[in-house]
């Protein structure tokens, strides 16, 4: 079963190495998807932005990224789980 262990409640350490930006808008949201998903589950998460993701380190146009059908990057990126996620690039 996926999810920290609630027996010891410690989650795991995640890296997620987000390589897309403007130019690949719904795996650059499924990135932040996934760490909102990690850290709603108790991990501790690393968000590493490295390759076209550069687009996106200024969080303005990180939240102008859109995938389509999937919930608006500022809805992802304020969600109170987000708040302890660390950003690296």
């Amino acid at each position: 079963a996926c999810g920290a262990n609630p027996a010891t409640n410690m989650g795991k350490s995640i890296a997620i190495i987000m390589t897309t930006g403007t130019n690949d808008t719904i795996k650059t949201s499924l990135a932040a998807i996934t760490a909102m998903g990690m850290r709603k589950n108790g991990h501790t998460v690393s968000m590493f932005q490295v390759g076209e993701a550069g687009g996106v380190i200024d969080e303005e146009i990180l939240r102008s990224v859109q995938g389509f059908g999937l919930p608006p990057m500022p809805k992802i990126l304020d969600d109170e789980s987000m708040a302890e996620v660390n950003w690296y690039v």
